[in-house]
């Protein structure tokens, strides 16, 4: 897992190294801070993965209330950024709270799941994990962040599936989420974020103004082709067509330059990472262990493909990074620290060990 992660840093500082020839002369600013991040992120997960992760069960109010202030603060003396309050100005450098508060939802929601695993055939039990949920999203949401928000609920809903969600509940979930979303879209997606949905749905809707940034990384995917353009060759990020390359475009700019087998190699990435989150989930000998390493493979596996899902078109722009790979440096040291907590669990956990969890089909 640690070598499919070194290597997701590696093609990401590739992509931010071609980033920096379209200037004259080289500008590798971006590389710079990213490798600095990496280093910082590095030196994270090694003092994470040395903590007993149980502690993390134990400190479960110390998160909730650090997770609170970081969500909260933000709201009042954040910075603002593309028309989003989610970032802390920290001299030179800026601290995105949110990217740190999916690592806590996870801890947050293992805790509740070890305390409560017998209980999830009640309603009421997923009627207060959802409560643990809202108290995070909705002031992401005020930020606004909506991709932020979104990856927060897929997060929750997918270990509620891993745990064994009844048919039953899986329904009014639905109805409700229906009806969460109609309200949503009528009373609080700002005008931009409904443009880039129904932009989705019509590509030809506004070409230059919502439907730009995705159709120009939509072109760099496709001039890769098989084997791409070469290193630095790529014309939508050198002459500097492709918006926001370095974040929430990066694997545009990889794909065009790399093709097709640059971006199965990312994907294969991806795969590799979730396959080894599933082999320690298995020997995990309890629910908190197996919960905190599904919660971190469903964040990291739903970051991942909705982000390539902008790149390719098939998702709405939602300012999502991919981990990793994307800049930002707040994305790099969380995920780090979350790495760092799964990679102790898996070295604490015996692998002849047989697991007393078990993924649980969805009863009726």
């Amino acid at each position: 897992m640690l070598i499919a992660v070194a290597l997701a840093t590696v093609f990401g500082c590739i992509g931010l190294a071609s980033l920096g020839l379209r200037s004259v002369p080289p500008n590798f600013s971006l590389l710079t801070r990213q490798l600095i991040a990496i280093g910082i992120g590095v030196a994270v997960l090694v003092v994470v993965a040395r903590i007993d992760h149980h502690a993390w069960e134990r400190w479960w109010p110390a998160v909730a209330v650090t997770v609170g202030i970081l969500l909260v603060g933000v709201l009042v003396v954040g910075t603002r950024i593309r028309g989003t309050r989610g970032w802390f100005a920290l001299g030179g450098w800026t601290l995105q709270p949110v990217e740190f508060a999916k690592i806590g939802l996870i801890l947050l929601q293992a805790v509740y799941f070890r305390r409560r695993a017998r209980l999830l055939d009640r309603f009421r039990t997923v009627l207060e994990s959802a409560g643990i949920t809202a108290a995070v999203v909705v002031p992401v949401l005020f930020q606004p962040d909506l991709g932020s928000a979104v990856i927060l609920i897929l997060v929750w809903f997918g270990m509620l599936l891993v745990f064994g969600l009844r048919r039953a509940h899986l329904l009014s979930i639905a109805v409700i989420g229906l009806l969460t979303i109609a309200i949503g879209w009528q009373f609080f997606l700002h005008p931009y974020q409904r443009e880039r949905i129904l932009t989705l749905l019509d590509p030809h809707r506004d070409p230059q103004g919502a439907g730009y940034n995705q159709r120009q990384a939509v072109i760099a995917v496709g001039a890769g082709g098989l084997f791409g353009r070469g290193f630095g060759q790529g014309t939508q990020s050198q002459l500097r067509f492709l918006p926001e390359a370095q974040s929430d475009f990066l694997p545009a700019v990889f794909a065009e330059e790399f093709g097709f087998v640059g971006v199965a190699a990312l994907i294969a990435v991806v795969m590799a990472v979730l396959l080894r989150c599933a082999s320690v989930a298995r020997r995990c000998p309890d629910d908190f262990s197996a919960a905190v390493v599904v919660g971190f493979a469903l964040l990291f596996g739903i970051q991942a493909f909705l982000n390539l899902g902008m790149n390719l078109g098939v998702v709405p722009v939602l300012g999502i990074p991919f981990p990793f790979v994307s800049a930002g440096g707040s994305a790099v040291v969380a995920f780090a620290a979350g790495l760092g907590i799964v990679s102790g669990i898996a070295g604490r956990t015996p692998r002849a060990e047989r697991s007393t969890y078990e993924f649980e089909v969805i009863p009726s």
